[in-house]
């Protein structure tokens, strides 16, 4: 599963939070964000969702398709 990073990026800075806020609300290491961000690692639909519900939108809406 893609996530679409400027997306998630977007959702971040309207809720002004940092990576490292982002992965302790979502309960993953923060270079497993870092990673994300940088396209060097997919998440799981597992994470998707963690990230989906910090973020509070639909796991669609921070994945390509």
């Amino acid at each position: 599963m893609k996530a679409n990073k400027a997306k998630i990026i977007d959702l971040m800075c309207a809720k002004d939070l940092t990576q490292e806020q982002l992965a302790k609300g979502c309960g993953v290491r923060n270079c497993t964000i870092t990673a994300i961000l940088r396209g060097q690692r997919e998440p799981t639909i597992k994470t998707i969702n963690k990230i989906a519900v910090c973020l509070n939108c639909s796991p669609s809406e921070i994945v390509e398709v």
